[in-house]
């Protein structure tokens, strides 16, 4: 019942932002045609770009957030507790965590470059240009205030919202269906990958969200797996906006996300370490961290 609750939630709330807000909205206010939105590229007017900047924030804004927010406050005494919004068991795992996703980084790039090397078809094949198109464009930066709006758009609000919903709200669902915490990561990571609509990317994004729910078991606090979400997308677009003012081939390596290959063997090995390190520093959730209520709660509920 909570889960039909949740996506109805979800439904509504994507419906009015996205679609009434969004679609209906956002083109008369910026000026621009909705067919303009659907196929973005370096050619598109710096208007349509900004319009399409304002349907992603909509849209992570509904989806993401606000449903897990509203739901964990219309469904728990103790919002923030049931979102896993609790401070980390030890201080050394911020550190950690950094240099587990400084590590993994390179790691996640090498294998969306061994996707590319499969070929899908010439359907899917186009539609990865189209997307990669886009993607790109919306991440051109010429100086330190749209710097500042990439790194908001594409790397605060998705690292804020996607964990709120698929570690805070996904993965506890899926842990009440089993004993072991391994099912409740592949789930969610699952949902994590397919949401993002890139099949070249599907494995890389399925580890990353795999890695993110690992994160969040062994600390028991979302708020770590929030900075390894946002030093996922946040260290690249950090990478991009410095690669566009070095040379040509740096540029390059950036733009076609291909590394030297010591980079990635240096990124296993600290990714590999830290990792160790963060399970011998685990303060993991105990085993009934996914249950509806606790007495204390059922009492605080009660008045």
């Amino acid at each position: 019942m909570q889960l039909i609750q949740l996506i109805l939630l979800i439904s509504i709330l994507f419906f009015f932002f996205v679609f009434g807000l969004g679609y209906g909205l956002v083109p008369r206010i910026m000026d621009v045609d909705l067919s303009e939105l659907v196929k973005i590229d370096a050619s598109a007017p710096v208007k349509v770009i900004n319009a399409a900047f304002v349907l992603q924030v909509l849209f992570s804004i509904s989806v993401f957030l606000l449903s897990s927010l509203l739901f964990a406050y219309f469904t728990h005494p103790r919002p923030a507790g049931y979102l896993g919004l609790r401070k980390p068991g030890k201080p050394v795992q911020w550190v950690l965590v950094l240099f587990l996703m400084v590590g993994a980084i390179p790691i996640i790039l090498q294998i969306g470059n061994w996707m590319k090397l499969i070929d899908f078809g010439p359907e899917v094949a186009a539609q990865q240009k189209a997307y990669e198109a886009s993607l790109e464009t919306m991440l051109r930066m010429s100086g330190v205030g749209s710097f500042a709006k990439v790194l908001l758009i594409m790397a605060v609000l998705p690292a804020i919202g996607e964990e709120l919903l698929f570690r805070g709200v996904f993965m506890r669902f899926a842990a009440r269906r089993s004993r072991s915490v391994v099912f409740p990561i592949l789930l969610s990571s699952v949902m994590f990958a397919l949401v993002h609509n890139n099949i070249y990317g599907l494995p890389a994004i399925f580890l990353a969200g795999a890695l993110l729910g690992t994160i969040y078991y062994l600390t028991g606090s979302l708020y770590l797996s929030i900075l390894g979400h946002f030093l996922n997308n946040g260290l690249q677009v950090i990478l991009l906006y410095i690669g566009s003012s070095g040379s040509a081939s740096v540029k390059g390596m950036i733009a076609n996300d291909q590394l030297p290959p010591y980079v990635t063997v240096a990124g296993a090995l600290v990714f590999a370490v830290s990792l160790y390190l963060l399970i011998r520093n685990r303060t993991p959730m105990p085993l009934s961290w996914a249950d509806d209520y606790t007495e204390q709660e059922l009492s605080e509920k009660a008045v």
